[in-house]
C-alpha cells in the first residue's frame, strides 16, 4: 500500500517518467545462480549471456519485432531506459562473471528452500535456473517488490531462460512491480481486470499461443494490449510508457532496496559501472558420465568449470588409466575394484584453481555376496558394507545405524529428516550380490517405520536395482509416500518407533 501511493505521487510529480528523458538508464546488476545436477539444466555461460541481451533489447526498445506491433499502441511503447549487467564483483568484492553454478538436489522441483546463498538483494537482481519447479505448469516466477529478502528475485525453468516467450523479461517486470495486465488473478482469460496502469487496456488477458491481436473482450471495441510483456500471449515485443512510469517509480522506491540497485556507488561495488566485463580466475568443476562403473569401464569427464574460460587443464586421476591428462575432457579406464578421487586444475589468463573430488567414482570387480542374503544391522561393521556406501550431497543429517530402536534385535537404520530441507534425496547403495543361483523373481523383504510430521509430510521411500554395476538404474516394485509410506501416523516431534504395531 505504501508502495503505490508512493507510485501514484512519483508519477504526479514526474510526468517525464513516461518518456525518454534520462541522461542515463537506470543500470540493474545481475547475479544468476544455476541450480544443478551435471544435467542440462547446467545451462552454459553464453546461454545466460544471450538471456541478459534479450532482456536489454525489450527494455530499451530494441528488439527487432518492435517493427510488428499493432499501429494503435506504436505511440505509447516504451524505451523503459533499463540496462542489466552481470555483475564483475561478488558481495566481498571478488572476481566474477555474475554467473554461478552449484550442484544441488534442490534443482528438482525448486521452491523458496531452493534460493540458497542469494547476494544482497539491494545490491543484485538474483535469478535462479532449475531443472524443474514445484509450481507445476510455471516457466517461471517472481515477487512483486516488498517480499521477504531472502526470497526476492527470479525463479526460472532452465528449458525459459533463453526462449522467445521473453519469460525473463515478463519476470523482472514483476520485480519492478508491474502486474499482468489483467490484474492480480494469476491466471489469464479468467476475469475482466485492470494492472493500475492507465494506458493498459481492461483485459482478461490471453493464454500461450493465443494472439489475436485485434482482440476486443473486455471492452468492445477498445484494443487489448495482446502483445504486451506482461501477458501471457508468446507474441509479446512492448511495454508500454506508464508502466515505465511505474517501473521508474519502484526503482526510487526504498522498498527491498530498489532505489540502491542503480547508484552509482553500487554499481562500482558490484562491477558495473561500465558495460565491459573482468577476467576472473576460473572456478574449477567436474563431471563424469557415470558415477558407478565396471571393472574396464570407460568413463567420461566433462570439465564444467565457471566464472572464466579456462586456457588450460590439468587433470590427476589416481587409480585411472590415463593417471594424468591436459585435455579438457578426458576418458580414463579404471581396471580394478575400489573408490577413486579425481583432480582438476583449470587456469585462464588470470589464474588457477583445482579441486578434488573424493570417492568421485566407484568400480565393482564382482559381487561380494551371494543370496540368500540378510542383513540385520546388528553387527557394527555391516552397514553400509564393504563395498556399500551412502551418497549425501547436501551434507547434514543421512541414513545412520542406531541401537535405541529395531523391529527384532536391537539395531536399524535411520533416516532423521526432521531437521532435513525440503527436497534433499539420500541413497544407500547397497554391497553387490550374486544373484546367478537364484531364478526370478528376486524378492527383497524388509521392514520400515515412518510417521509423518503433518497431514502434507511427503516423504517418500524408493528402491532401485541395478545390473551394469550401477551405470544404469531400474526402479523395484516398491514406491511409497506420505501416508501411504506412514506406519505411525502422524507425530510433531522427532519420531522413533516405540512397539512392533509401528512397523511393517
Amino acid at each position: 500500500e505504501n508502495l503505490e501511493r508512493f507510485t501514484e505521487q512519483y508519477i504526479q510529480q514526474n510526468p517525464d517518467a513516461r518518456r525518454g528523458t534520462r541522461a542515463l538508464p537506470y543500470v540493474i546488476p545481475l547475479v544468476f545462480h544455476i541450480l544443478h545436477d551435471n544435467g542440462p539444466e547446467n545451462v552454459a555461460d553464453s546461454v545466460i549471456v544471450n538471456a541478459v541481451r534479450i532482456m536489454n533489447e525489450d527494455f530499451r526498445k530494441l528488439n527487432a519485432d518492435t517493427a510488428q506491433i499493432v499501429p494503435s499502441f506504436i505511440p505509447i511503447a516504451a524505451d523503459c531506459e533499463i540496462e542489466f549487467r552481470l555483475a564483475t564483483k561478488d558481495p566481498n568484492g571478488g572476481c566474477t562473471n555474475g554467473i554461478l553454478h552449484k550442484q544441488t538436489l534442490l534443482t528438482y522441483n525448486a521452491n523458496n528452500a531452493s534460493k540458497q546463498n542469494p547476494w544482497p538483494n539491494n545490491k543484485y537482481l538474483n535469478i535462479w535456473v532449475a531443472y524443474s519447479l514445484e509450481r507445476q505448469g510455471a516457466a517461471a516466477w517472481a515477487y512483486l517488490p516488498g517480499a521477504p529478502n531472502n526470497v526476492d528475485g527470479i525463479m526460472c525453468w532452465y528449458t525459459y531462460v533463453d526462449n522467445l516467450t521473453r519469460t525473463l523479461t515478463h519476470e523482472v517486470g514483476h520485480c519492478f512491480n508491474l502486474k499482468h495486465p489483467w490484474g492480480d488473478e494469476d491466471s489469464p482469460e479468467v476475469t475482466c481486470g485492470d494492472d493500475g496502469v492507465g494506458d493498459t487496456p481492461i483485459t482478461k488477458g490471453w493464454s500461450p499461443g493465443n494472439c489475436n491481436l485485434s482482440g476486443s473482450i473486455c471492452s468492445p471495441p477498445i484494443i487489448e494490449n495482446v502483445q504486451n510483456h506482461m501477458d501471457y500471449s508468446y507474441c509479446t515485443n512492448m511495454f508500454t510508457a506508464g508502466q515505465k512510469a511505474r517501473m521508474h517509480a519502484t526503482l526510487n522506491n526504498t522498498v527491498n532496496g530498489r532505489n540502491n540497485l542503480w547508484t552509482n556507488t553500487n554499481l562500482i561495488a558490484t562491477g558495473t559501472d561500465t558495460p565491459t566485463g573482468a577476467t576472473c580466475i576460473p572456478i574449477a568443476d567436474f563431471s563424469s558420465d557415470y558415477a558407478y562403473a565396471c571393472a574396464g569401464d570407460s568413463v567420461h569427464y566433462s570439465d564444467i568449470s565457471y566464472n572464466a574460460v579456462p586456457t588450460s587443464w590439468e587433470w590427476t586421476f589416481p587409480g585411472g588409466s590415463p593417471s594424468t591428462s591436459t585435455l579438457q575432457h578426458p576418458n580414463v579406464v579404471y581396471v580394478n575394484a575400489g573408490s577413486y578421487s579425481a583432480t582438476l586444475k583449470s587456469t585462464s589468463s588470470a589464474g588457477t584453481d583445482s579441486i578434488t573430488k573424493t570417492s568421485f567414482i566407484r568400480v565393482t570387480a564382482s559381487p561380494l555376496h551371494t543370496v540368500p542374503f540378510v542383513e540385520s544391522f546388528e553387527d557394527t561393521s555391516s552397514f553400509p558394507g564393504n563395498d556399500g556406501f551412502l551418497i549425501n550431497p547436501d551434507g547434514n543429517s543421512t541414513l545412520t545405524r542406531v541401537t535405541n530402536t529395531a523391529s527384532t534385535g536391537s539395531a536399524c537404520i535411520k533416516m532423521n529428516n526432521y531437521t532435513n530441507i525440503d527436497g534433499e534425496i539420500d541413497e544407500w547403495v547397497t554391497p553387490s550380490l550374486d544373484f546367478s543361483n537364484m531364478n526370478f523373481p528376486i524378492t527383497i523383504q524388509f521392514k520400515v517405520s515412518h510417521a509423518q510430521r503433518n497431514s502434507t509430510s511427503n516423504d517418500k521411500l524408493k528402491l532401485f536395482y541395478s545390473l551394469n554395476c550401477g551405470r544404469s538404474w531400474s526402479s523395484c516394485n516398491y514406491s511409497k509416500q506420505g501416508a501411504g509410506l506412514a506406519t505411525a501416523g502422524i507425530v510433531s516431534s522427532n519420531f522413533t518407533p516405540n512397539n512392533p504395531s509401528q512397523w511393517r
